[in-house]
């Protein structure tokens, strides 16, 4: 869950929304008027994390970083720049970056 200004949350609400269903961006799960929120799809960890403790083998190093091009690559389509693309920001799912 976040809580932010009704501004901020609006705004990251609706540009959530134009990636619902793209797997490589964290989805918008709902909203909550009291107090305003937005809930998040949840992640397990991060991928900085993951690095320092090297519990990613390469080919899952090499998913999570696909991944991440993907939503750079869905983000910049929309004519969206995302500032914060540094490896401490990168949300892992264990389930995706094991099972694909």
């Amino acid at each position: 869950m976040k809580t932010a200004p009704t501004n901020r949350l609006n705004n990251e609400a609706q540009t959530l929304q134009l990636f619902q269903g793209c797997p490589s961006i964290r989805q918008l799960v709902d909203r909550i008027e009291n107090p305003e929120s937005v809930v998040l799809e949840y992640m397990d960890d991060n991928v900085l994390n993951l690095l320092r403790q090297k519990r990613l083998i390469k080919v899952e190093a090499k998913r999570a970083l696909r991944a991440t091009i993907e939503a750079l690559i869905a983000l910049h389509d929309k004519n969206i720049v995302h500032t914060g693309t540094l490896w401490r920001g990168g949300l892992i799912d264990y389930k995706v970056i094991k099972n694909n």
